[in-house]
């Protein structure tokens, strides 16, 4: 696990913030683990290789790494500053509220054109958590 926080000058356009629009889809990749399902799942679990390669993926919108708030939480604060509603997948097989302890997952919202691409590049679980409206 790891933390970061950075302070300093950006190129706005870069910025994986505030650009979610309705009709794209929201995933999380990775599992929200804790303890020793962490240290027994590692090929569940998202590491900084697998953040960086997201983070160089244009077609991503936004990032949210799930930490001990739980998918829930981190999803409620993207919908709140982005303005948008959401449609639940209807059958979901992840806990929304689980915490994701060291950051081991992380929502990704994107074009429906870019799942299959998304596939492609990481090769952790990938579930769909539903669209935004």
């Amino acid at each position: 696990s790891m933390g970061i926080t950075c302070i300093g000058l950006c190129d706005k356009d870069k910025l994986k913030f505030n650009k979610t629009k309705s009709g794209d889809l929201c995933l999380i990749i990775g599992l929200p683990m804790v303890g020793n399902e962490v240290v027994n799942n590692p090929d569940k679990a998202l590491d900084i290789e697998d953040f960086e390669k997201l983070f160089h993926c244009d077609f991503i919108k936004e990032m949210l790494p799930v930490g001990s708030r739980g998918i829930e939480c981190e999803l409620n604060d993207l919908l709140k500053y982005n303005g948008l509603n959401f449609k639940y997948e209807s059958n979901l097989s992840i806990d929304l509220k689980k915490s994701g302890g060291p950051s081991t997952s992380c929502i990704v919202t994107l074009s429906k054109d870019n799942l299959e691409e998304i596939k492609s590049i990481i090769k952790k679980p990938i579930n769909i958590i539903g669209s935004f409206l």
